[in-house]
């Protein structure tokens, strides 16, 4: 059925009000009172400019201004309660997230994760939900897929070089919004290497031990780059920063010592970790050990 010609321009000056209306709900009450100050003075020297009687325009100009005025209010209220809702959807969203976050927290604490990074994520979460939300959220779904990734990998001898690196990737990910553009990183493994065996937690610690003792301490940050290479039967699998680098003759941190410890115990002696300077500045770990064709390899897939 069609609208009669009254209705449509009814429905055309509505909605232009409306439009009008929106721009408007974003002034202030100052700048709307001065608006209409305005408006009030500009209609009634125009109306003695054109002679008309009565002050007509000045009438029409105070009727426009009261139905901008109700419109604006319902606009304002409009908006607030959208506003109110979408905040109790990220609320709800957030909370869900967070309750995911603590389940996950009392299983990793059990496993003996590091706990020094697991509250300043969360510290640092707690500060992202009032200053920045959505980053707040992407934080905490790489912080749900770190944990995931790592508790299993906890449990066992060996998991998948892919599988590391996946960790890997959602705890690089946490420190880049922690310390935005302050860190740089760069992923190169070959699609063909990820099936490979490769003991766990490994390659997390080194990732760590780069960010909190190379690239975290200095002022500018840097880079860091993961890579995996076959070479002479070997894999090797490097983690390379441009931070602070190694103190000359500093004695190895507990971490790469237990690192060794693990190489050489999986291995017999056939594996090694390697630390050497990284020009110009940082520092250049590699994991070397045999290289055992995954049993996808073995059967071309």
């Amino acid at each position: 059925m069609e609208k009669e010609p009254f209705e449509n321009i009814w429905d055309e000056t509505w909605n232009a009000l409306v439009r009008v209306a929106n721009q408007v709900a974003k002034l202030t009450t100052g700048q709307f009172i001065l608006l209409c100050v305005l408006g009030l003075i500009g209609a009634s020297v125009l109306g003695s400019i054109l002679g008309l009687r009565h002050g007509i325009l000045p009438q029409l100009a105070f009727f426009l201004i009261v139905v901008l005025l109700a419109v604006r209010i319902t606009t304002r209220t409009q908006n607030r309660a959208e506003e109110r809702v979408t905040s109790a959807e990220s609320s709800a969203e957030m909370e869900s997230l967070r309750r995911q976050v603590t389940e996950a927290q009392l299983q990793t604490l059990q496993a003996q994760v590091e706990p020094h990074f697991l509250f300043n994520t969360l510290a640092a979460v707690e500060h992202l939900t009032e200053t920045d939300p959505p980053r707040a959220t992407a934080m905490l779904q790489h912080l749900i897929a770190f944990l995931r990734g790592s508790l299993p990998n906890m449990r066992g001898q060996t998991t998948s070089l892919g599988r590391e690196v996946d960790l890997c990737k959602s705890y690089l990910a946490i420190m880049q919004i922690r310390m935005e553009d302050r860190l740089t990183v760069s992923i190169d493994v070959p699609e063909a290497l990820r099936g490979l065996s490769f003991p766990p937690m490994m390659l997390q610690s080194l990732v760590e031990n780069a960010i909190k003792h190379g690239l975290e301490p200095k002022p500018e940050g840097g880079a860091i780059a993961l890579s995996a290479r076959r070479q002479d039967g070997r894999l090797r699998v490097t983690v390379a920063d441009t931070g602070l680098g190694v103190a000359e003759n500093a004695p190895p941190g507990i971490g790469l010592s237990n690192i060794r410890d693990r190489l050489k115990r999986l291995y017999d002696g056939s594996a090694a970790l390697i630390l050497a300077p990284n020009a110009p500045t940082g520092a250049h770990i590699t994991i070397e050990i045999p290289y055992v064709p995954s049993p996808e390899s073995d059967t071309g897939r």
